[in-house]
């Protein structure tokens, strides 16, 4: 207890002890991140930030093949307009409505409510320019596939009317820029990974960052054929529901109702019943 007790101290003296580079900034030194808070934003927010970066580092690290990384500069505001100022110097241009961007030694993002998340998927960025730099939003389907595999952003195929419907949209569709694109990617991107890692390997999506997201050369498909195949996993996966479940639940509610009066071998009869 004392030994986390002057951890937990020494961080907050390195959060607070230094004098700030500009107006409002703070500073923290941990392991493999320094971070630095604007807009007044308190250090507990740039506590709990390094705190999920650390327990995810070695983890994203290792998935994707990268030994080591130089100490990664974080950077957090509070104010919107602030953000997206930086965002134009930092890179050029700006994003509105995006909470986070790389550069290869940096991450930046927007104190939404849920910073740390934010960091982590802005981190499996900066890992992907490591291993190829040319790989950002080159392409994007891949670019932020990987990203939301390694942040856990998964959303419920179910919910997303467009994959329900068969609807579900190409790679060249999913590369469209931000700010002129739907940003469906961010709704299925996590399974675009998933469906490399289950029917090939976590290496072959590293092969893909590092082509660049040569589906032909890596996978031996075309992207027609990618995407057939993709969806034909999350729909099998997500959207078609275990009938085999459902004929156990039924027929498990049939024999509570009526108790043992009916035989298994009528019961077994009615395969009918898996599809009420």
């Amino acid at each position: 207890m004392m030994i986390r007790l002057f951890l937990a101290v020494l961080f907050l003296f390195n959060c607070t002890g230094r004098k700030p580079q500009g107006p409002e900034e703070q500073k923290a030194q941990p392991q493999h991140f320094e971070c630095r808070l604007y807009d007044g934003l308190p250090v507990a927010v740039g506590t709990s930030v390094v705190a999920e970066l650390e327990k995810n580092h070695r983890r994203i690290l290792d998935d994707l093949e990268v030994a080591n990384l130089p100490v990664i500069t974080v950077e957090i505001w509070a104010n919107n307009d602030n953000f997206l100022a930086a965002m134009e110097r930092n890179i050029g241009r700006r994003y509105p409505g995006a909470t986070g961007y790389v550069q290869y030694e940096g991450v930046y993002v927007l104190n939404t409510g849920d910073a740390p998340h934010a960091a982590v998927h802005e981190f499996a960025h900066v890992v992907s320019l490591h291993v190829n730099n040319r790989i950002a939003n080159n392409p994007r389907w891949l670019w932020e596939a990987v990203a939301l595999y390694e942040a856990g952003d998964w959303i419920d195929p179910k919910r997303l009317s467009y994959m329900v419907s068969g609807n579900y949209p190409t790679l060249a569709e999913l590369n469209t820029d931000y700010n002129s694109s739907d940003h469906k990617i961010y709704g299925i991107g996590y399974t675009l990974a998933e469906f490399v890692v289950h029917d090939w390997s976590i290496h072959s999506l590293i092969l893909l960052i590092r082509t660049n997201g040569n589906v032909s050369t890596v996978l031996g498909l075309s992207e027609a054929q990618f995407e057939g195949k993709w969806y034909q996993f999350v729909k099998t996966k997500y959207l078609i529901i275990n009938r085999q479940q459902i004929v156990f639940s039924s027929k498990y509610l049939w024999r509570n109702f009526f108790g043992d009066r009916w035989n298994n071998k009528i019961l077994n009869s009615l395969p009918c019943w898996g599809w009420l």
